[in-house]
């Protein structure tokens, strides 16, 4: 399969009609990107603080926050 670095990972939810699956059936709000931290750090393997911090990191870098 294709590897993504952790460099080039970014995350989002499909605001506002499809949350993700623990909130699944609620209206999706970005908030909820934490579950979508959570599912990526369980299939890749890592630390889901380690996870957030990088993609944060890569936001700010794209989008220049």
């Amino acid at each position: 399969g294709q590897h993504v670095p952790p460099h080039s990972l970014l995350a989002e939810t499909d605001s506002p009609y499809r949350a993700p699956q623990p909130v699944r059936g609620q209206r999706s709000e970005p908030a909820f990107v934490t579950h979508v931290y959570a599912e990526l750090a369980r299939v890749l393997g890592v630390d889901v603080e380690d996870l957030a911090r990088q993609i944060v990191a890569n936001a700010e870098t794209v989008f220049d926050l």
